[in-house]
């Protein structure tokens, strides 16, 4: 009796633990390293929109924000396991605004030791017209002895600015985004301003190959 009395206590704490945060999810295609799971940052004022491309590519999107509910936007994979080695990630994105809007990505280690670690930086430019076709970069991920996460921030400060990523490629690997939001497993501690498999959890879509990976 006392072990079905435990059973259902862990049942009403992981449930209440499921309604009370968000993620964003996707679908696992091959058993790739990678997880399938984004995960929204309640500390962040808005939140990212995914939504399918012209191209049938999967975006994720900060737009359209109403002042005062304007700010930054964080989303983060789950625990990623340790890397003994460099590997690159590739990804696309549009970036639309004054210096104020940025996109970055950061890495973050689970030990505390290594801090947090930004690894890309764009901010807007009014000089240019809206973009109209993707900007592609490469950024080299360094070996990482403990846990750790990517995270990727953006901020707009008005209605016009505009932030999306998609195309998120590690090790030749596709890493398919989010379409939806659902339910969830942890949000990250601490964050302040605003991803990929780990250990058994999950966190963002994966195919195998160079084709889009729709990463966000």
């Amino acid at each position: 009796q006392s072990l079905t009395i435990f059973h259902i206590i862990k049942f009403l704490f992981f449930f209440c633990l499921s309604i009370n945060t968000q993620a964003a999810n996707g679908q696992c295609l091959n058993g790739f390293e990678l997880a399938c799971e984004w995960l929204h940052d309640d500390k962040s004022a808005l939140k990212w929109v995914f939504k399918t491309d012209e191209d049938g590519s999967n975006v994720v999107e900060l737009k359209e924000c109403e002042y005062p509910n304007c700010g930054v936007g964080v989303i983060t994979t789950t625990w990623l396991k340790p890397r003994e080695q460099e590997e690159w990630i590739s990804f696309n994105y549009k970036i639309y605004g004054t210096s104020e809007v940025y996109l970055r990505i950061y890495l973050r280690t689970a030990d505390g030791g290594g801090g947090q670690h930004q690894i890309f930086s764009q901010t807007g430019n009014y000089a240019h017209e809206f973009p109209k076709s993707w900007t592609e970069r490469e950024v080299l991920l360094p070996a990482v002895s403990s846990r750790h996460r990517i995270l990727i921030k953006a901020h707009i400060p008005f209605k016009e600015a505009y932030v999306a990523v998609k195309d998120i490629v590690l090790k030749g690997n596709t890493l398919a985004t989010i379409a939806t939001k659902s339910e969830s497993t942890e949000i990250l501690p601490n964050l302040v301003t605003v991803a990929i498999n780990a250990t058994d959890d999950t966190f963002i879509n994966v195919s195998s190959g160079t084709t889009a990976l729709e990463f966000l």
